[in-house]
Formats: structure tokens, sequence, C-alpha cells
């Protein structure tokens, strides 16, 4: 009872501090809500009957003949949902301002409290009370990297906490029919989300027709749009080689950052960045099914595998973003403390020292550079949690951090 009572102490000074901070990050006029003042112009381009793609190129062409807003403003960011999301985003252009963005709102925190407790559901018993007493600072430090995506504003965190919602329902109940209506809907929005469909097959076999169906439904969803909507689908391309011609935006995995490194020296980039992604993939896909195999095989446990497999379908994505880490980060602080663990290492001490290190790098040396570090750490981590895999499917030694 003591230690519960100490942890839930710890956790509630945990959440007021991250609080404070978040609170004391927006007043210093950081910014909040980026990402919905993209949608908020999309609605009224809708209600006055223009094309929110066409309406956000012609923004970026001003701002690129702009020197003084080049000067004082960062680079605007354009609409790039699919058509299909045009006819609810029509709808709700006509709701108050100030009740629309307030639904909004909520919807979002909503959505971030629900994810972040749906991973934290992760650790075992003897991982609890350091998880959550991290759970507050993913806030601040999405993918253990310090930065201030969280306070974007931008759906993927509602969308996210819909698809691990319904995993949680697959993985419990082995039943994953809402899981399926849950990713296609998440595609709509986001066709890469289509990936995350690896989730079902990685977790139980009888998935995989299933999973192919759904597959096929998003990609014919998708490619219906085009006969829908041809003229918003035509524009909805062009504003798409906007955001990496323009915002030069080219996500966190290695395929994404061979590009942009390609782009920044005025290299081709789309056939390189293309066949990095398919290796990339092969091989991940390659080392998920030989550890489902041994998971099935009970050689793995599940808690032991679901962060790690759920790092590996993360990383199928083409371009995982700053808010797709978010709500894999308690994945990687249980990797990162297991793999201490299984090498004699005290694992939240370490842990710390490891997320401190790696905080006070990325904030004093590569602030600018967040997106190819979050790469390494994605990466390293995916191979320790491998690793750590790889020597438990041999020893039957499945460890689990012990309290701090």
């Amino acid at each position: 009872m003591r230690n519960s009572g100490n942890t839930a102490t710890l956790c509630g000074l945990s959440w007021l501090l991250s609080l404070f901070l978040l609170f004391l990050w927006i007043a210093a006029g950081v910014g909040i809500g980026w990402d919905y003042e993209v949608h908020e112009k999309a609605m009224d381009t809708l209600r006055h009957g223009g094309n929110p793609y066409l309406a956000g190129i012609a923004e970026q062409d001003a701002f690129q003949k702009d020197l003084v807003r080049q000067s004082k403003e960062h680079r605007p960011y354009i609409y790039v949902y699919t058509p299909i999301t045009l006819p609810l985003l029509h709808l709700l252009s006509f709701a108050p301002r100030m009740a629309a963005a307030g639904g909004y709102c909520l919807l979002y925190v909503l959505g971030v409290l629900i994810q972040l407790w749906m991973t934290a559901r992760l650790a075992e018993e003897s991982e609890r009370s350091l998880i959550l007493c991290f759970l507050p600072w993913v806030i601040h430090f999405p993918g253990l990297l310090f930065f201030c995506i969280v306070q974007s504003g931008n759906i993927s965190y509602m969308l996210y906490a819909l698809v691990l919602a319904a995993c949680w329902r697959g993985w419990r109940r082995d039943r994953w029919l809402a899981f399926y209506f849950a990713v296609l809907i998440a595609s709509c929005c986001k066709p890469p989300y289509l990936t995350l469909l690896a989730i079902a097959p990685l977790s139980t076999r009888r998935q995989w027709i299933p999973s192919g169906i759904a597959a096929f439904c998003g990609f014919a969803l998708y490619g219906a749009q085009s006969l829908l909507w041809p003229e918003q689908y035509r524009t909805y391309l062009l504003a798409m080689q906007r955001v990496f011609t323009f915002n030069r935006d080219f996500g966190c995995s290695p395929a994404g950052r061979l590009a942009a490194l390609l782009n920044a020296h005025g290299s081709p980039y789309a056939l390189a960045g293309i066949i990095v992604y398919l290796l990339q993939t092969m091989l991940l896909l390659s080392a998920l099914l030989w550890f489902f195999r041994a998971y099935e095989q009970g050689r793995i446990q599940r808690a032991q595998w679901l962060p790690v497999m759920l790092l590996g379908v993360l990383l199928l994505n083409p371009r995982v973003n700053e808010y797709d880490i978010v709500s894999f980060t308690i994945p990687m602080v249980l990797v990162c403390c297991r793999i201490f663990q299984e090498y004699g290492m005290h694992p939240v001490r370490s842990f710390l020292f490891f997320w401190l290190g790696v905080s006070v790098l990325a904030f004093s040396l590569l602030r600018h550079s967040f997106k190819g570090l979050e790469c390494l750490l994605l990466m390293a981590i995916m191979i320790a949690g491998f690793l750590l895999l790889w020597r438990q499917s041999r020893t039957g030694n499945i460890t689990s951090v012990s309290a701090a």
C-alpha cells in the first residue's frame, strides 16, 4: 500500500509539473493549434464555395514572393487530407466558430489522453510505477526528444486514440472488426495509416485474410475518390506535392531522411526514397514475421512482443511524422528499460540517464535536426528491441523491469 501511495503521489506531481510547464510554454508565445488553423482556413474556403487545396497553394505562392513574411513567419502549411473529408468539413464550416473550435479542442485533449493511457497499459505490473510517472512527460518529449508537436492540434492524435482503443479490444477479446473500421476511418484522412493494419495479423494468426480485405477496401476507397471528385482529387495531389517541394517535410523515417538529404543537395529524391523504403519494409517485415512465429510458439510473451511489434509497425509508415511518434513513446521507454535490465543495469536509473543524455544532445546540439535524431533513435531502439526478443526466444528468459 505504501508503494502504491508513493507512486500515486509521484504521478500526481508529474502531471501537475508537466501541465504547469505546458501552460508556461504556451504563455511564452510559442504557439498552439497551428494545424487546426489549417482546418479553419479550409472550412472558410469551402463555406465560400472554393477549393481548399488551391487556396492553400495560392497562399504558399504568395508567401514565396513576400520577403517580409519569410523573415517573420514559418512556411504556411496546406490542407492535405483526402477529398473524402471535404463533405464533412463543409458541413462543419456552418457551425459557430467557437463551438467548432471548442469541440475540436475537447476531442483533441481526449484523444491525447486516451492514446497515452492505452500505451501505458502495455507495461507489466513491475513497470507501472515508472510508466505512470513518465506518462505526462510524453507531452513535452514525444519520441523521447524535446519538441512541442503535441500543441499543434493535429488530427492524428484523435485517429491514433481511435485505433489504439480498437487494438485493445482485439488483444483482449480477439475481435478485430472495430479495429479495421478504425484504421479505414484514419486512412480517409491519411492514407499511409493503412500500414497500421499490420497490427492485427502480427497479433494473431487468423487475421491475415481480414487484414488483406481491409487493405483492399482502403485502397479501393482511396482510388474511388479520383472518380467521385476528379477536380478535388487532382488538386489534392498537387497539394501533397507541396508538402515535399515547399514545406520540405519528409518525415523521420530512414527513407524520408534520405529523400530530405538528397533534396537539400538539389538531387532527385523520389526514386531513391522509394527504393530505400521498399528495402526497409522488406527487412522489417521479415524480422517481425520471424519473431511473430516465436511469439506464437510461446517463446516470447505478449507483454514483451507488443511494444517491439508496435515500433516495427510505426516504421512501416513511409513518412513517420512528429505527431506519429507520440503514441509510440511509451513502447520506446519499455524497450529501453528492458534492454538495460537484460544486460544487468538498473533499468530505471539507466533509462533516466539515457533519456537525459539524449535530450541534452538534442536541445543543445541538434535542436534544428529533430527529424534526423528521431530517426536514429527509433532505429536504435528498434534494433535493441529485436535483440531483446532474440535473446528471450533462445533462452526463454522473459525479463521485466523491477520496481524503481
